[in-house]
């Protein structure tokens, strides 16, 4: 009885510790557009400051991916605005649902955006994780 309960213990340990090590790699990118916007308006807020919603657009290498941040609202809630980031690097982990933005004093989980519209730049608009086409005239 011991070692069946050693055993799962350690096969336990071994799973928790593969599942950790299978996020995908820090990549490094620039981010390329964020647009902020207001959770709420006028009566709709609640009497505290609540963070800002927001959409932004990263360059890996020659791929673009779009990703969304609603925040709760609760007045535990930071307010962190990605539009002081924009054209400068910042680290990036792309997963199939969510991207993860790191930069100095920020860490944020954002959910994925497959067929985004909104951004000024053409690739953010398509599909997430498109290539941008260079020159369209040759083939």
């Amino acid at each position: 009885m011991r070692q069946l309960i050693c055993a799962l213990i350690v096969g336990l340990f071994v799973i928790v510790g593969d599942l950790a090590s299978s996020e995908p790699p820090e990549q490094h990118a620039i981010l390329v557009e964020a647009h902020a916007l207001p959770g709420c308006a006028g009566f709709d807020c609640p009497p505290w400051k609540t963070p800002l919603d927001f959409d932004v657009c990263v360059r890996v290498d020659h791929d673009y991916y779009a990703g969304m941040y609603r925040p709760w609202k609760g007045p535990w809630a930071r307010n962190t605005n990605p539009q002081i980031l924009e054209g400068k690097p910042v680290g990036v982990v792309v997963s199939a649902k969510y991207l993860r933005l790191l930069a100095p004093g920020i860490d944020l989980r954002l959910k994925r955006l497959y067929g985004a519209k909104g951004f000024r730049i053409p690739a953010c608009n398509n599909l997430s994780g498109a290539t941008a086409v260079e020159n369209p005239g040759e083939g």
